[in-house]
């Protein structure tokens, strides 16, 4: 087994960053295929950011492990859905960017109730892709796809991106 480190090797809080192989197999790789684990990128650390996210998008079209138990989120189960992997279509009416975070305004059932954001660190991940997030899907329908969380308001984090569908 050998760890191989990227630009940054620890986080703020001291955590080890780095991508495990176990003889040839890219174990970051393999968990992302299988849909064991999400990717979770931390600029500059974008060596391998584009095979893994290729590998996610496919165990995501594939429903494979987490992503096989989507929940379709509404207005009437937003509130009991807290920690699970969710999608939504809404469109992107506006953004607006407060401190480090670009929060979409949605249109739909879930205007008003639910929170959608990107942090500007991961914007890299997105200009990689010829896709400016505060720009490229405003006025357009999307489906996005992410963990529900209850940070004093029902959220989603989007921190990749193939967790927006769209054609932009």
């Amino acid at each position: 087994m050998r760890l191989e480190y990227d630009k940054v090797r620890t986080d703020m809080y001291g955590r080890t960053l780095a991508y495990v192989f176990a003889g040839d197999t890219f174990v970051n790789l393999e968990m992302v295929a299988k849909g064991c684990a999400d990717v979770y990128t931390f600029p500059p650390n974008v060596k391998y950011f584009d095979v893994l996210e290729k590998a996610q998008e496919n165990a995501m079209a594939n429903k494979l492990g987490m992503w096989s138990k989507i929940i379709e989120l509404d207005d009437t189960n937003i509130f009991t859905s807290f920690g699970n992997i969710c999608s939504f279509k809404c469109v992107i009416k506006d953004t607006r960017i407060s401190g480090e975070r670009l929060f979409f305004v949605i249109s739909g059932p879930l205007a008003g109730n639910l929170r959608v954001m990107i942090y500007r660190k991961n914007f890299e991940l997105f200009f990689r892709q010829g896709i400016n997030p505060a720009k490229s899907y405003l006025g357009k329908e999307v489906e996005i796809i992410g963990c529900l969380k209850n940070k004093s308001f029902p959220s989603i984090t989007i921190d990749n991106p193939s967790q927006i569908r769209c054609k932009v």
